[in-house]
């Protein structure tokens, strides 16, 4: 049977798609953005002999002792006074998601904002509250050894110098300066630590009997609210975008086409507010470009040339894939995917980094390994499912 062209809505999506890229603003500059990031409780540590919260302890034993109290999802951030000595400490941390920093940003602010119900203290205590980091054994499942001063950072992201600073009832803005931007650049997450500042500072200050303690609106046992949750603000610039892609250098690897060139129907988009590229993957085209790499790009039209010892079975496996989405009888074997970003500087791809078939990609079976879930569909009796079409065998991605 003569095979036909795609005709009708996939044309028309395809000619969307070119005139985006015809109508681009492709002129680089620095982007300024701005990010509210969920900042939940998520636990606190405590000092309490026992639940008796009559620890009688100087400060420099009740700071250094062990934890006998966790609470997870609570916070608190409280201490007590027996006269000149300590009744109690608790100590409060909270979890920030920074994934959501896109890659290559400079951070040139942030702060925290947290929503007070109560602070109960004595005025002539003067107490304040310090933001630090903390590095807990394991995020979200706190133990006794998170209240370990060795965990908590010794420099202050921030504070609240005492209660007089303090609008209840209202969200609270604590700046946080910039020894706090570094814990934003790695990682998926930032764990903060919330104290009294004589606990950080190591200040005694206790002269009387009295429990202070700071309630904030979160996952508070006393105030089990979402109305009003922490949050973290961040400013940040992105470096304006290079397109250029120099040679010497791997861009878009694994995409379909020629580096970020694309092919005339499937061609890759680039947008400047982000420095990323919108392009098209397929299990040849990453198999491909993975053979030339190794073979130091002499294999089969690694150089765009139909020479070359070595590649030609992914050569094939590339070109049957592109053909797939063109051909009316077949489903299109590939998948969308953002390369980059490629901000000024860049110097290229990570060549060692996966580009995972997300679920529903359809591919041959033979490479069902590149999907995210590691395998494709299966049936009842847990057997790949291998479906067939004018473009041969193919499975679809769990």
């Amino acid at each position: 049977m003569k095979q036909q062209l795609r005709s009708g809505p996939s044309r028309r999506t395809l000619g969307a798609v070119l005139v985006s890229l015809l109508l681009a603003d492709t002129q680089a500059h620095a982007i300024e953005g701005t990010l509210r990031l969920d900042a939940p409780v998520t636990g606190q540590v405590a000092r309490s002999c026992a639940g008796s919260y009559l620890c009688n302890e100087p400060l420099a034993t009740i700071r250094s002792a062990t934890a006998d109290s966790v609470d997870i999802g609570t916070m608190f951030t409280q201490i007590g006074c027996q006269g000149t000595n300590h009744a109690f400490l608790l100590r409060s941390m909270l979890t920030v998601p920074v994934s959501g920093i896109p890659d290559g940003a400079t951070v040139t602010g942030a702060s925290l904002f947290i929503y007070p119900h109560s602070w109960d203290t004595n005025n002539s205590h003067n107490l304040g509250l310090t933001v630090s980091a903390h590095s807990p054994v394991s995020v979200g499942t706190y133990s006794t050894a998170d209240y370990d001063l060795a965990r908590w950072g010794t420099t202050a992201f921030g504070s609240i110098a005492q209660q007089s600073d303090v609008t209840l009832n209202a969200y609270n803005e604590i700046p946080l300066n910039t020894s706090f931007y570094s814990t934003l650049a790695n990682g998926t997450s930032a764990t903060l630590g919330m104290r009294w500042t004589s606990d950080f500072t190591n200040t005694a200050y206790c002269n009387d009997s009295n429990r202070d303690d700071l309630q904030i609106e979160g996952t508070n046992l006393n105030f089990p609210y979402t109305v009003h949750p922490p949050y973290l603000e961040v400013f940040y610039v992105m470096p304006a975008c290079d397109f250029s892609f120099s040679d010497g250098h791997e861009w878009c690897f694994g995409g379909i086409g020629r580096g970020c060139a694309g092919i005339p129907l499937l061609p890759f988009v680039e947008d400047d507010q982000t420095c990323l590229v919108a392009g098209w993957v397929s299990a040849g085209s990453i198999l491909h470009d993975r053979c030339c790499l190794e073979t130091n790009q002499t294999g089969y039209f690694c150089s765009g040339s139909p020479v070359g010892n070595g590649c030609k079975k992914e050569w094939k496996l590339a070109v049957a894939d592109v053909e797939s989405f063109f051909l009316s009888l077949c489903v299109a074997r590939g998948w969308s995917y953002a390369f980059g970003p490629y901000p000024v500087g860049t110097m290229g791809d990570d060549t060692t980094r996966d580009l995972p078939a997300p679920p529903g990609a359809r591919l041959d079976p033979k490479y069902e390994s590149l999907c995210a879930s590691g395998r494709c569909q299966v049936d009842r009796r847990g057997k790949t499912v291998i479906k067939k079409d004018e473009c041969g065998k193919y499975c679809e991605c769990w």
